[in-house]
């Protein structure tokens, strides 16, 4: 028997950020093309510790984003600037991918009593297998080699795993819940699962779900 809470559930946008393409278009065209996301690493800051130290081993092959840069998506220039100190490198991925796939969707949370909903009624699920994993080392090698005093107060909001979840609900001023699923690959497929139930059973009108993971610095 189908209870009468349960809804239909539709995908409205989609926000790809990925060693293919950035956006669905650049990310879509690559794929048809069948263009792989592995290539030569850039040597980019993302691959050295907090002093400038080159991570060893080197890595030389992976899935890199490149030229990713945060004031090509956020015109604010305060903004990006507080992004780029309170959020680890997944996060930044995340709340990119996020405006992506609002963009996508045609989304203004401005007019959410139009759709007949409001801020509440809006969830994010973003799933990590790791976290903020570039965060982590940094402080592990600042702690080690200049002590427990030279850790950055925005250390915790940085490395959590529900860090992306959090920052995506901030920056568009979202109430509903905001939660990870860390069940390794299977993490961003896990919170998407979990949007739909949410949507089908009336706890949210809208998700905003999926994955992001930044490993490339170990």
């Amino acid at each position: 028997m189908i209870s009468r809470m349960e809804r239909r559930v539709v995908v409205t946008g989609i926000g790809p950020v990925s060693s293919l393409g950035i956006g669905l278009e650049n990310f879509w065209s690559a794929l048809k093309a069948g263009k792989s996301g592995i290539s030569l690493l850039d040597k980019t800051d993302d691959y050295l510790y907090a002093d400038g130290t080159e991570l060893i081993p080197p890595i030389a092959h992976g899935g890199q984003i490149k030229n990713f840069d945060l004031s090509n998506y956020f015109d604010d220039a305060r903004k990006v600037k507080g992004f780029q100190k309170d959020m680890d490198m997944s996060s930044q991925f995340a709340i990119v991918a996020a405006k992506h796939a609002i963009e996508n969707a045609g989304l203004d949370f401005e007019k959410l009593e139009d759709y007949g909903s409001n801020r509440t009624k809006v969830a994010t699920f973003v799933g990590t297998g790791i976290g903020g994993i570039k965060t982590t080392c940094d402080d592990f090698y600042r702690q080690t080699q200049k002590g427990l005093k030279k850790l950055g107060l925005r250390s915790i909001i940085r490395l959590m795993p529900n860090a992306p979840s959090g920052h995506i609900g901030i920056n568009w001023g979202l109430q509903g819940r905001a939660k990870s699923d860390a069940t390794a690959c299977a993490s961003g497929l896990d919170s998407i699962m979990d949007a739909f139930w949410y949507i089908k059973n009336g706890l949210a009108d809208i998700m905003l779900a999926g994955g992001t993971e930044a490993c490339l610095n170990t």
